[in-house]
């Protein structure tokens, strides 16, 4: 299903913590102990007026921030640092904005308005998980960056983009990109793993690369491709075994 809507690519971009503005600025969310912080960036280069230019961005800003909390699930204290307005009147259209974005939030967010330093704080009731919680996990070999998508989530999608390649075309030969932060976990369990996806009946070939921001399922159509891939292969259908 949720391949057929395209909405695991979706949920998968909520874990960045990113999102690019249309003026080319951004909104950075981050989450620490006490309270999520969002920071708002102009483009790198302002053409035109500057003042015009900052206020589209913080206009821009206000609706993704409006739409990213409620699609984050993101609950309690929230600091927004826009981008410093001078006149009043901007940052009055841009509170507005932000107000308009929760409107229909069922959560019942306050927004209180900006401070000397153009921070607004939004309070917003904590109801059920934020998408971080079903989607990420601790992650000890990530260096820093503390979590990865749980390995189920994306033995769910993977298995979703199987089942489509079995239903469009006759091969046995699937190839799946990973990154190697799983490369352990997989190994050890490679038959659960396998089985997960709906791979048994199928000759199952993993690359694990390093620092890889996504994933990647595709057939192997040619003898030449699987010839050259051989050494990937964790499992084979026919010996129902593992390698």
């Amino acid at each position: 299903m949720f391949d057929y809507y395209g909405l695991e690519t979706e949920v998968l971009a909520l874990r960045n913590s990113k999102i690019i503005l249309p003026s080319g600025g951004n909104i950075v969310i981050d989450n620490t102990e006490a309270m999520h912080v969002i920071d708002v960036n102009s483009a790198k280069n302002i053409k035109g007026s500057q003042r015009v230019a900052i206020l589209n961005t913080n206009m821009e800003a206000a609706k993704a921030i409006a739409e990213q909390v409620r699609l984050r699930n993101i609950g309690g204290i929230i600091l927004v640092d826009f981008i410093d307005m001078k006149e009043a009147e901007d940052r009055e259209k841009v509170l507005k904005l932000l107000k308009e974005g929760f409107k229909e939030d069922k959560n019942n967010p306050t927004v209180y308005p900006f401070t000397e330093l153009n921070l607004v704080q939004i309070s917003r009731k904590r109801y059920g998980k934020s998408i971080y919680d079903y989607i990420l996990e601790p992650c000890d070999t990530c260096k820093g960056k503390g979590n990865k998508i749980r390995l189920s989530y994306l033995s769910n999608i993977i298995r979703s983009k199987i089942s489509r390649i079995k239903a469009e075309q006759n091969v046995r030969d699937i190839l799946i990109e990973l990154d190697s932060i799983y490369e352990k976990e997989i190994k050890e369990n490679i038959l659960s793993f396998v089985t997960s996806i709906e791979g048994l009946d199928r000759n199952v070939y993993i690359n694990f690369i390093p620092h890889l921001e996504s994933f990647k399922v595709e057939p192997l159509l040619f003898s030449n491709q699987i010839r050259n891939l051989e050494k990937l292969r964790v499992f084979q259908w026919d010996e129902v075994s593992i390698i």
